[in-house]
């Protein structure tokens, strides 16, 4: 059986509307769906910035699982392990972990599978991208 490794979902961005209530565009992350099949080792996901604004974004992983109603709810890695699916987080290197792009800037995060200590399965996560607020009280 060979495994295989999903950084799925459409990948979660978290927006707080109360820092950044004055912004018209948004974070677009493209594909939404990354599998490396047996002899992938490097990915590469595109953030582009269409908002008006210069923004900061921290990058992670994060386990969820769907519930029945759609949503989405936080899973600790021994929950997800116990469904059969293991986390993707220690078997990817990714670089950057933060960026700060300008309106209309992209940045390429690229992703490195690192297959040694795996057991056989099916390993999945979410790429967690979070807005940084500014510190500059003029921001807002």
């Amino acid at each position: 059986m060979t495994t295989r490794i999903a950084i799925i979902s459409t990948f979660i961005i978290f927006w707080s509307f109360s820092i950044f209530a004055n912004s018209t565009g948004g974070l677009v992350v493209t594909p939404t769906r990354i599998v490396f099949e047996d002899r992938d080792r490097i990915k590469e996901v595109y953030l582009i910035n269409q908002d008006t604004q210069t923004m900061r974004y921290r990058i992670n992983f994060i386990n969820l699982s769907m519930q029945e109603d759609g949503s989405y709810q936080k899973v600790s890695k021994d929950g997800v392990e116990e469904q059969g699916i293991y986390p993707v987080g220690p078997h990817i290197r990714y670089s950057p972990r933060q960026v700060t792009l300008g309106p209309g800037e992209q940045q390429i995060v690229r992703l490195m599978a690192r297959r040694y200590g795996m057991k056989t399965g099916e390993y999945r996560s979410h790429l967690f991208v979070t807005p940084i607020p500014n510190t500059n009280n003029n921001h807002i």
